[in-house]
């Protein structure tokens, strides 16, 4: 006689896992985004300073990444960042971006792909190579964000809210009219990047007339190009505080993850 399979028996994670927290969980990441070295390092200089745990997702090589992630206990907490789209510089198939990725960083479990580019065969190939979950979906300011089990097997955490979506909205970047929405239950996985975060981007044209910068190597033009008034880092570090104020729980997303097994 053959038994009955339960749901819970396809499931990664136990199904009370798939719940909202009924206090909001806080995971700060970043798309590394082929951002210069400057750009980098000023944003993992941010968090580490402020003991915030940050999940980057690579693109490249950077020696800043791999200070601080390339050790005992911290290489899996840093994930993959594949541009599948034409032209990437990660190759021209499927499988020569995955290859790319892995040659970069062998240790990943993760991955968020460039521009959130998804398709099955993508997932379940990056499931058959040993990832356990992505962030590969934005759900911008939705509240009661939970885990989500992909058909390929791999556990999602949904972004919350990403810098160049809220400005490409055309949304100002005044915390204070946001705060409700970091306070209501459920998951916030945090998505930045570097250049953004280094300028404090406040609009699309801003970004539009700047992002060239990306290129460009030296520091001291960075600086200079940085806006002064409310942007995307404003908006960040007044999230910071918020959430070290509020003694909120803000973990890597590997140890959320692990915490739901």
């Amino acid at each position: 006689m053959v038994g009955v399979m339960t749901v819970e028996a396809f499931l990664p994670i136990p199904a009370k896992s798939l719940t909202p927290s009924a206090a909001p969980v806080f995971c700060f990441t970043t798309d590394v985004e082929w951002a210069p070295e400057w750009a980098i390092g000023d944003m993992l200089s941010f968090f580490h300073e402020r003991a915030l745990p940050l999940t980057p997702f690579i693109t490249h090589s950077s020696a800043l990444v791999s200070k601080y992630y390339d050790q005992p206990g911290m290489r899996q907490r840093a994930g993959l960042h594949p541009n599948f789209l034409p032209n990437s510089s990660h190759g021209n198939t499927r499988e020569e971006v995955i290859n790319t990725m892995f040659g970069l960083w062998p240790h990943a479990v993760s991955y968020r792909s460039h521009w959130f580019y998804e398709d099955s065969r993508t997932a379940l190939d990056l499931k058959q190579r040993g990832l356990l979950y992505d962030s590969n979906l934005c759900l911008f300011l939705q509240p009661n964000c939970v885990p989500l089990v992909h058909n390929s097997g791999l556990v999602r955490f949904p972004v919350f809210w990403e810098d160049d979506v809220h400005f490409t909205k055309g949304i100002p970047f005044a915390f204070g009219p946001f705060r409700e929405y970091f306070e209501t239950p459920g998951l916030k996985v945090i998505n930045l990047h570097p250049l953004i975060f280094a300028l404090n981007v406040p609009t699309m044209e801003y970004y539009t007339a700047h992002k060239h910068i990306n290129t460009n190597p030296d520091p001291e033009v960075g600086r200079n190009a940085r806006f002064i008034g409310a942007g995307a880092r404003t908006f960040v570090e007044e999230l910071a505080d918020h959430v070290q104020n509020k003694k909120a729980a803000a973990l890597y997303l590997d140890d959320l993850y692990r915490s739901l097994l």
